[in-house]
């Protein structure tokens, strides 16, 4: 569907009356931090000196008894006449198409509402949404269909839906059928919208629809804590809106339309018009504002297990194990370890265990600690996990084992990952050689917030140095180590594309690039010096393609990384210097 493709609905611009409207565009962006305290004559005035709104109307808002007059175009080019409505039966011919009683368009609205906890939630209305405009995984988005020549055609709301569901799309037809099924859907979960009748004199007529946010200013206002979720949601710093500059209430833009960096999303960019014309949808009923998504109480996360000794050691060592999580929430913390897959504690606050090493540890051991909060996982099972690898040694043999002919890195995930089947190469047995520390500006404050973002080829070569190119010689920092014996279809590179070896200095960030031959669940691997494993899923995606993350260093060795989609990808390694260098 082409967003500017022209609408078949051409209301206005003739209006026989008056109406006075103080409702203005308004963009919530960087330099907004907070507008509470503005007076209407303020927000006029940013309103009409932004560069975003060029070419926006403010809107205007005619009585019921007024008469519209307006050309009847249709799917034509030009108009054919003309023809005059009162204001009030064109807004009892919305209503009707809107329909929220309908129980096909009740259960619709539902069911998607019902994929987020809360009641009336700004993510409801954001799933509601990306429904309409993207489908999902059994159907295409909405499709675009233009009206027949000479005639407006407003489909009813169910109408709509059961002509998706004969196409294998969410739905079809004009921006009008389009406003009046995202307004229905709205309505449907408790919603109050409206949809704004807009006139180009260049390009013709369009219809969008608008979700009521909430009143600024007033006692328990989320409006802007709303706006802030929805920037970080949508990974923009423009969020479009409508304020009534005497009443401060705020009206989000749910219009299809993409902004600058080609997203479509709530509150994207407003169409250019000459004439913008407000019809209240079932407003005889007092209007409800949206509410910040429920926070979840999320399980805790195990961020590190360490030993107080470095291995190997001999038989009869005594070594101290700790573990550090972290929960959002701060709820008390259990905590229990497993040697050898054998619990050696049971559950306690207590964070440490001591192992006292007997002749029976001779060997490579997998130590393993678990946590829980007691509010997710059942009585004995465990919400995060670490796993780590320690070696042994006989003290009354001379000829000793040094690690590095040890296959010294563990296997053993939690959590549903995927099990690799065999550990990497250790950097000393591929003759890996100390890569130079890069360094590279920290990630955005947006960007750390996501675990894995979309990105392009061209981003991930882009960053490399100039005249350095996939055929280059320099084999070492390119060489693809995959696992032997397994399919591996996907790519990862460290700090640019081709490179697979990389070094940083303690507590900084490298980008990692992933290409994806297909779609799936990503599952991210790291390898500690330690040969301890840390598994994290990254997220679902839909395509294949260039994706980012970033790496950590937060501590000092070999790191080693991979991930799984549907397939294993090359392994890359990552040298992190120590506060020394």
């Amino acid at each position: 569907m082409s967003s500017s493709a022209l609408c078949g609905l051409c209301i206005i611009i003739l209006l026989i009356g008056s109406a006075a409207a103080a409702d203005v565009p308004f963009v919530f962006d960087e330099g907004s931090s907070s507008i509470t305290g503005c007076t209407s004559a303020q927000l006029e005035q940013a309103s009409s000196i932004s560069s975003d709104l060029a070419g926006v109307p403010m809107l205007s808002a005619p009585s019921d008894g007024e008469v519209l007059e307006f050309p009847v175009t249709g799917g034509g080019n030009a108009p054919e006449g003309t023809t005059e409505k009162k204001v009030i039966d064109l807004k009892i011919e919305f209503d009707a198409r809107v329909e929220p009683e309908n129980p096909r368009v009740n259960d619709e609205a539902v069911v998607l509402a019902l994929k987020y906890p809360g009641d009336l939630t700004v993510d409801q209305i954001a799933s509601i949404y990306s429904y309409l405009k993207n489908g999902d995984g059994s159907k295409k988005g909405w499709g675009y269909v233009r009206d027949p020549r000479g005639i407006d055609y407003l489909r009813y709301a169910n109408a709509s839906l059961k002509l998706g569901d004969r196409a294998n799309c969410v739905g079809g037809g004009d921006c009008d059928d389009f406003a009046i099924l995202m307004s229905a859907l709205v309505e449907s979960i408790g919603g109050t919208t409206r949809i704004i009748l807009a006139r180009n004199n260049s390009t013709g007529g369009h219809a969008y629809t608008e979700v009521y946010l909430g009143q600024l200013g007033t006692k328990n206002s989320q409006v802007e804590d709303i706006i802030n979720w929805l920037k970080q949601k949508f990974n923009t710093d423009k969020i479009y809106t409508h304020i009534d500059t005497d009443t401060k209430d705020v009206w989000l833009n749910l219009d299809w339309g993409a902004d600058e960096k080609g997203n479509a999303h709530p509150g994207g960019p407003f169409y250019q018009g000459d004439k913008h014309i407000v019809l209240c949808i079932r407003d005889k009923y007092g209007k409800t504002p949206l509410k910040l998504p429920v926070k979840s109480n999320e399980p805790p996360k195990l961020i590190s297990l360490t030993s107080d000794k470095p291995s190997p050691q001999q038989a009869g060592t005594a070594i101290t194990w700790t573990v550090e999580a972290k929960d959002s929430e701060n709820d008390p913390l259990v905590y229990r370890f497993l040697l050898r897959g054998i619990a050696v504690s049971g559950w306690s606050s207590d964070n440490r265990w001591f192992w006292a090493t007997t002749s029976d540890d001779i060997g490579e051991n997998q130590i393993e600690a678990q946590v829980r909060d007691t509010k997710h996982a059942e009585a004995d099972a465990f919400d995060s996990s670490k796993v780590a690898s320690f070696v042994i040694q006989d003290s009354t043999n001379n000829n000793q084992i040094v690690p590095s002919q040890l296959d010294q890195y563990s296997t053993s995930t939690s959590g549903g990952a995927p099990s690799p089947s065999a550990p990497p190469k250790s950097p000393e047995y591929l003759g890996l050689q100390t890569p130079s520390a890069a360094a590279y500006p920290p990630p955005s404050t947006q960007e750390k917030s996501q675990i894995l973002m979309k990105s392009d080829e061209q981003s991930a070569y882009s960053a490399a140095p100039q005249g350095f190119m996939a055929n280059a010689t320099s084999p070492t920092n390119q060489q693809m180590i995959v696992p032997s014996g397994v399919n591996a279809p996907n790519s990862l590179y460290v700090s640019y594309a081709p490179q697979t070896v990389a070094g940083c200095n303690i507590y900084s960030n490298l980008p990692d690039w992933l290409n994806t031959a297909g779609s799936g669940s990503i599952w991210f691997y790291e390898w500690y010096p330690n040969g301890m494993l840390d598994t994290q899923y990254a997220g679902s995606v839909n395509y294949p393609g260039w994706y980012k993350r970033w790496f950590f260093a937060d501590v000092p060795g070999w790191h080693i990384l991979q991930y799984y989609c549907n397939g294993w990808s090359n392994y890359a390694y990552i040298y992190v210097y120590g506060p020394g260098g």
